[in-house]
């Protein structure tokens, strides 16, 4: 294991879209709706290369990747997909919408795609999906990238407190209306504390995350449906799991999370993994560290993956 690498920079082709022209194509509708299961996924493609799948927590989207996708869509074909509840995506009241249930749509998703040989880029709920999906291809996955996640036999707190949200309708309505302000999404209350700087919250998160949150009630509703749908033995059953990947493991992890995902968590997970995994620590990162330190994220991804994808 080793902790903090120093990144160096990586430098983009000329002809590949900039984070600005990358946030303003997710303003638009998806590329495609691929159907899988009980849901349509919104779905969108960037660069070429090999195949490389990216899976969004709670309660993102498929937005939270732009920093990432812009730096990496120049060695590899970047899949991303909103989950069932989230986003763009299509879903109807049998969409299976947990852990198991979306990496089991997900895996239809890949053979929908035609993916033979992918690598996935993941972080908080999405890396304990992308995890489970991982142990059910095998050597269709040729490696793994996770940030800050969840940790088998560990809880995290505010679960019960969103699913008290989830049958009041007045506390919905009083939560959609919080998420409409800057202020409160830059608050320790709020998604302050997932970011080195507060103040990111309140800048790119807020309007590519938060806002759409406040101003869709379907899309504050899918997210509440996977809150109303946490099992706790779903988090528990990833031991089983990492027993059975074989593909490397590389978690990078932002250490200033200290309430979600701790860092000391991460090192006991470590000796699960049978095909082996490795921690790399940003000391200054948070909950969303792929968002914060974007570049060092993906250029630590990207010494990673690219021996692996041949």
């Amino acid at each position: 294991m080793s902790e903090l690498m120093t990144a160096g920079s990586s430098t983009l082709e000329p002809d590949l879209p900039s984070d600005a022209a990358l946030t303003a194509a997710f303003q638009q509708p998806a590329q495609a709706w691929i159907k899988a299961g009980h849901a349509e996924l919104a779905y969108r493609k960037f660069g070429a290369g090999p195949d490389l799948l990216f899976v969004h927590g709670w309660p993102l989207t498929s937005a939270t990747w732009i920093p990432l996708i812009t730096r990496l869509q120049r060695d590899f074909a970047c899949h991303v997909v909103d989950l069932p509840g989230c986003g763009e995506t299509r879903w109807t009241d049998d969409t299976q919408i947990h852990m198991p249930g979306h990496a089991a749509t997900l895996a239809l998703l890949v053979d929908a795609l035609g993916l033979t040989a992918y690598g996935l880029v993941a972080h908080d709920s999405g890396g304990g999906i992308a995890r489970a999906l991982a142990a059910t291809h095998g050597d269709r996955v040729f490696g793994l990238v996770s940030g800050n996640t969840e940790i088998p036999g560990r809880r995290f707190p505010g679960l019960g407190l969103m699913r008290t949200v989830g049958r009041s309708a007045a506390a919905q309505a009083l939560c959609r209306a919080s998420f409409r302000s800057r202020a409160v999404a830059a608050s320790k209350l709020g998604f302050g504390g997932c970011f080195t700087d507060p103040g990111y919250a309140a800048g790119a998160f807020f309007d590519r995350q938060i806002a759409p949150l406040g101003a869709s009630k379907a899309a504050f509703t899918g997210q509440l449906v996977f809150v109303s749908n946490f099992k706790w033995h779903h988090v528990d059953d990833l031991a089983a799991a990492h027993a059975q990947l074989r593909a490397p493991v590389l978690l990078i992890w932002g250490a200033r999370d200290r309430v979600f995902f701790p860092l000391d968590g991460a090192r006991e997970m470590l000796t699960q993994f049978a095909a082996g995994a490795r921690l790399e620590v940003i000391e200054r990162g948070g909950l969303f560290v792929h968002e914060d330190h974007a570049q060092t994220f993906a250029d630590l991804a990207l010494a990673f993956l690219r021996p692996l994808a041949g």
